[in-house]
């Protein structure tokens, strides 16, 4: 339906399979390109290789978008919307990207954030799904704990988070050994050590199989006499931190482990203010009752004569 085939979205989408969008599925030959290349530890870090995209988004207007019908009266099952008209505004917006692979050997994976961290040990954390976004208040300095745990990958690609053939002797959720630590995704090499901690110890962010650290929000907007507060203006304002979690090999692992970067996780950091609160003389009694005579928090009642005028404080 489309010149290049590509899959089209639209708002409220009666077609379930074209609501969701398309996959964009990377391609990349970890094999050593000319002779005497050493491919070591990760492709963007080692060898330099990378693929750039460019992806193209239209969003163009379409005549009768409410008319279920084609132009000739027939009812499709699907999609009811076929033809765009190019002439009529439509617009586009173009993002190139580069996208770097990352080899992590034939029996390894890079380690996953994860939701939680249990301090008990021998207790595996297995949600992958963790918080990305976090709320702050102006007032006070703005921390949250960063998880990782690196699961063990057998040859065959076992995963195990979840198959226990991949760990001998064990039960799935499984974890290596293997030295792990976080970075920031872009930007930099690393957080200084006041941004990025051991949880609860405060040493280095690095430890083995599984790791937290507590992040604190370092910016322009903390005063220099006071790095426990952010000033007012940071009120409203959005922060956005990525990091990267990888395992640490030495060259003598390869090929059966290198060292390989995970995809990254993106931190959105809402900086809110104090929100107003009414205070006396405003009647704030909790005395006010549904009909089941239970208290209605934060309401209440206030007597008043019919046809009487009233003056209510707030």
């Amino acid at each position: 339906r489309t010149p290049t085939l590509c899959r089209e979205a639209f708002d409220r989408d009666r077609n379930q399979y074209d609501a969701q969008g398309n996959l964009i599925k990377l391609d990349f030959d970890f094999q050593v390109q000319n002779p005497g290349e050493l491919l070591v530890n990760t492709i963007p870090y080692g060898a330099g290789k990378f693929t750039q995209h460019v992806i193209t988004s239209l969003d163009f207007p379409f005549k009768d978008v409410d008319n279920p019908l084609t132009s000739g009266g027939l009812d499709l099952p699907g999609d009811h919307i076929h033809n765009a008209t190019w002439r009529s505004g439509a617009a586009s917006v173009m993002a190139v990207f580069a996208a770097y692979g990352c080899d992590a050997g034939t029996a390894n994976q890079p380690p996953h954030f994860t939701a939680t961290h249990s301090d008990t040990p021998g207790v595996i954390d297995t949600d992958l799904n963790p918080n990305t976004e976090v709320t702050c208040h102006y007032s006070r300095p703005c921390t949250f704990r960063v998880n990782v745990t690196d699961y063990v990958m057998d040859v065959n690609g076992r995963d195990g988070a979840i198959e226990g053939d991949a760990c001998p002797g064990l039960q799935a959720p499984c974890i290596t050994q293997d030295t792990i630590a976080i970075e920031p995704a872009y930007g930099r090499e690393q957080f200084t050590t006041s941004e990025l901690k051991k949880y609860l110890t405060n040493e280095v962010c690095e430890g083995v199989g599984r790791l937290s650290c507590e992040f604190v929000l370092r910016t322009e907007d903390i005063p220099q006499d006071d790095p426990n507060r952010f000033e007012q203006t940071a009120i409203g304002k959005v922060y956005t931190v990525c990091f990267v979690a990888l395992d640490k090999h030495p060259l003598t692992s390869a090929p059966t482990r290198r060292t390989c970067r995970s995809l990254p996780m993106c931190v959105k950091i809402v900086m809110e203010g104090s929100k107003p609160e009414f205070v006396a003389p405003t009647k704030l009694a909790d005395n006010s009752r549904d009909e089941s005579g239970r208290l209605v928090p934060r309401r209440t009642d206030v007597p008043a004569c019919e046809g009487y005028p009233m003056d209510l404080e707030i």
